[in-house]
């Protein structure tokens, strides 16, 4: 018991000190202001706005007419408009609108904005006149300086994000307290944390990120926000942090204010599956895994109380003095985070009443406490998802050999385990597929194994197919029968008489080694 109180101590004094360093950071972010003299002097970018629309007609006319205004030289940007399986007149509406390129998506169904997404990327792998995707929501209000703004921040960061500010002054309580917790999150926490060069989460619906960087990534994961700070994650891991700038607005006049926000369940799961990729040099990506565990305000608070009571009628390791120290260092540091979060009025009040309504939402909730007991119940076979073993070829002092390949995904993260007789080779575990194969592949190098697999072929090339895992490639070999130039569909660990080893590293190797 003892052991425990002091771990939590430990745990949130460690959190006061982090929280009141993002606090006087925030107090100086004129760095991530928008200069207009410097601006001018930046080479505009090729930009690729995309925008998906599922019968919205309405906001789809606002959008385009708001782009159609921006002080950004036409030939420079482009715009993308998907069309999922629209019923309204927007194709018709869309028809009269030569410059705004369509992709129409109307067979089998609604498909969803992340698949539809994906699909739209793929396509413009080949197109060599895009510098940078901008993703935004088609019912999003943005100001004639919007793409200036995005290309001055494009200067300095290849994966941004921004503000999206709630003007609509007819929101219910809940939406209001939310509303003000919002501007708290974006002009403190996610500022602060841009400068200090940490990464922040995706926001799908105001994104800006470096096609190159698509590319070499291979895919995207914009399902939830769950998928969306998985994608972060990766970004972070391989060097490259998402920065948010509350400089950089848009605007929603939705009566519903979203805080992309996951729950602590999924927050600790993932924090549990990915501690063991943070033995790296990155730190950037240390703290960002480390950053999941961040505690509850209220609980912040009873902790502390807790342990000032405590220590001050029992034996504690340090003096209660110690402890109220940081929790006075905790307080300073909230009335700091204060100064920039823009709050005004009513405001103040709304953002101390969200502690609470987080309470009050997760006891209406309280109904899938049943499916947590029933899911942490289960042993770990019960939470693998999927195993599959393939039969491969590995090349060994000139000679094939026959092995296997058994390609598990546990807890949402991939490895591969690598099995020749009695030899067992096991990768870490992984945010996807890919990755883990890659490890796999060039450990067995270091043994002089060389797999005969299509993702070490040279004839292999990466697919976008929508998933986290990206299982699929193309090979470009010319097999007799088919047309020239032709490609077919394989799957990463397919292998054939045609396969040739592939010497070329890997642009995301090339990327996080920047």
């Amino acid at each position: 018991m003892e052991f425990l109180i002091n771990a939590l101590y430990i745990y949130i004094a460690i959190f006061s000190i982090y929280f009141f360093i993002l606090s006087l950071r925030n107090l100086f972010h004129g760095r991530l202001k928008f200069d207009a003299k410097k601006a001018r002097n930046i080479d505009q970018k090729q930009l690729c706005i995309v925008i998906y629309t599922h019968n919205q007609l309405k906001d789809l006319k606002r959008i385009l007419s708001q782009i159609k205004t921006q002080d950004y030289q036409k030939h420079n940007y482009q715009v993308y408009v998907i069309l999922d399986n629209c019923t309204d007149e927007s194709e018709k509406f869309l028809e009269l609108k030569p410059s705004v390129n369509v992709l129409k998506l109307d067979e089998g169904g609604l498909i969803g904005k992340d698949a539809s997404l994906s699909i739209l990327i793929e396509k413009l792998i080949p197109n060599k006149n895009i510098d940078a995707y901008v993703f935004l929501g088609v019912d999003k209000y943005i100001g004639t300086d919007f793409l200036t703004h995005i290309n001055y921040a494009l200067s300095k960061n290849d994966v941004i994000t921004g503000a999206i500010v709630y003007k609509n002054y007819k929101l219910n309580l809940k939406n209001k307290i939310k509303r003000a917790y919002l501007k708290y999150l974006s002009n403190f926490l996610f500022s602060a944390r841009s400068l200090l060069g940490l990464s922040n989460s995706i926001n799908s619906d105001f994104l800006i990120i470096d096609k190159s960087l698509v590319d070499a990534i291979g895919n995207i994961d914009f399902k939830d926000s769950e998928s969306e700070l998985k994608y972060s994650m990766l970004l972070s891991k391989i060097k490259y942090r998402c920065c948010f700038n509350p400089f950089l607005k848009c605007y929603s006049v939705s009566n519903k204010v979203v805080i992309r926000k996951t729950n602590l369940l999924t927050r600790l799961k993932l924090f549990k599956n990915c501690f063991s990729t943070t033995r790296t040099l990155n730190i950037g990506y240390i703290e960002y895994v480390y950053s999941l565990l961040n505690p509850n305000n209220i609980f912040l608070v009873a902790a502390y109380i807790f342990i000032i009571l405590f220590s001050s009628k029992y034996y504690f390791f340090v003096s209660s003095k110690v402890v109220l120290s940081t929790f006075l260092l905790l307080i300073t540091g909230f009335f700091l985070s204060l100064i920039n979060a823009d709050l005004r009025g009513k405001d103040y009040l709304f953002l101390i009443l969200y502690p609470f309504y987080t309470i009050l939402k997760h006891i209406f909730e309280l109904p899938v406490l049943n499916w947590v007991v029933k899911h942490f119940s289960k042993n770990d076979e019960d939470t693998v998802l999927q195993k599959y073993s393939v039969n491969i070829l590995a090349t060994f002092n000139n000679k094939k050999l026959p092995c296997k390949l058994e390609l598990v995904i546990q807890n949402d993260m991939s490895k591969v385990v690598f099995r020749y007789k009695n030899k067992k080779f096991t990768t870490s575990s992984h945010l996807r597929m890919y990755d883990a194969i890659k490890e796999i592949v060039d450990k067995l190098k270091e043994y002089n194994f060389t797999l005969n697999i299509c993702q070490a072929c040279k004839y292999f090339k990466r697919y976008s197919d929508g998933s986290q895992n990206m299982i699929q490639g193309t090979c470009s070999y010319q097999f007799a029968g088919l047309e020239p130039n032709q490609v077919i569909k394989v799957l990463l660990w397919n292998t054939c008489r045609a396969y040739t080893n592939n010497s070329r590293h890997s642009v995301i190797e090339d990327i996080a080694n920047k």
